[in-house]
């Protein structure tokens, strides 16, 4: 394991309770100065503020035992728009003039959709309500469900919940590009609750190929 230095001894040479690993202390990946300065505050956020050239956002850090991280909240000197990437929400939002985001709509390396600022954070386009429709669907009436899409596939099991035993959803998410995950979930409760619980599962993982 890191940090645990090899040794040849046998166990009755170790002194019990005196030994202990080595561990090599983490780097900070973030500089004094920043730490120590200002914050941008928001409800239940306090933000690490830098100030950089705008290709800076490009630069995640890569330090030994740390995350990739990237900036949640960025703007330029004049304020003329802003890109939010809020750690709980499946979107990385752009605000700002009608030509700025006219040109990320018509850019095809980049897929993005339209927002007006009242939407709501869980909407779903029609395109993949429509999939997720389908698929819950098939799944409510035969137990198993596959969707193939130009992103991935999304394979669901349903065991519904009896009178004395929870039922179970089980979803495999496989992308084109080599991404995957599964998951598990119980289900309790009357037809309308297992109904609501297994659509909004099938919406999540349909939504999840666009990360992969």
């Amino acid at each position: 394991m890191a940090g645990i230095p090899p040794f040849s001894s046998s166990p009755s040479t170790i002194p019990v309770g005196r030994w202990r690993p080595s561990r090599r202390p983490r780097p900070d990946p973030v500089p004094s100065p920043v730490r120590s300065g200002p914050r941008v505050e928001l409800p239940h956020r306090s933000y690490l503020l830098y100030r950089g050239p705008a290709e800076a956002v490009l630069a995640l850090p890569a330090l030994d035992g740390t995350f990739g991280q990237c900036p949640n909240l960025w703007w330029p000197a004049d304020r003329a728009w802003c890109v939010a990437s809020e750690i709980d929400l499946p979107w990385t939002y752009v605000g700002g003039p009608r030509g700025l985001i006219d040109a990320i709509l018509a850019n095809d390396r980049i897929e993005a959709l339209p927002a007006a600022p009242d939407d709501p954070v869980n909407r779903v386009e029609d395109w993949v309500a429509a999939w997720v429709d389908r698929l819950f669907e098939d799944l409510m009436a035969q137990g198993t469900a596959s969707l193939s899409t130009s992103r991935g596939t999304v394979d669901a099991r349903l065991r519904r919940p009896g009178r004395i035993r929870s039922g179970n959803l089980h979803i495999e998410v496989i992308g084109h590009e080599g991404g995957s995950s599964s998951s598990e979930s119980t289900l309790s409760g009357g037809e309308e609750i297992v109904r609501s619980s297994v659509h909004a599962y099938l919406t999540l993982a349909v939504l999840s190929l666009t990360g992969m």
